[in-house]
């Protein structure tokens, strides 16, 4: 006798919502890609703004500590992919489909176009 086990994403397939998940999802990643780019520019303006120039170290902290924090608070959500190369890679080695692929490329260059 097997045991049917109800997960969180089983219960929304089976209430009609699994486009509002992945829709999260979308809005997961854009939010972080989001994160990431603004602590980038903000770490290029604050070093402009007391006169210092930006070397590798402040770029490679401020990424790293960004992408820390996305991962962290939205990676249950949407697996915090953030630049599309990682979701094409995941789509590659089959931890990701590639329906799911061509959406969140299309969501990621327009949102990069503005």
């Amino acid at each position: 006798m097997t045991l049917c086990k109800l997960t969180y994403l089983n219960i929304l397939q089976i209430k009609g919502v699994y486009i509002f998940f992945f829709l999260g999802q979308i809005l997961a990643e854009i939010l972080g890609t989001f994160i990431l780019i603004f602590s980038i520019c903000g770490i290029e303006g604050s070093m402009q703004l007391i006169g210092s120039e930006v070397g590798l170290g402040e770029y490679a902290t401020t990424a790293g500590s960004a992408i820390v924090v996305i991962v962290f608070s939205l990676g249950a959500i949407s697996g915090a992919h953030v630049n599309p190369a990682v979701t094409i890679a995941f789509a590659i080695f089959g931890h990701f489909s590639w329906s799911k692929v061509l959406i969140q490329l299309f969501v990621f260059s327009t949102y990069y176009c503005f």
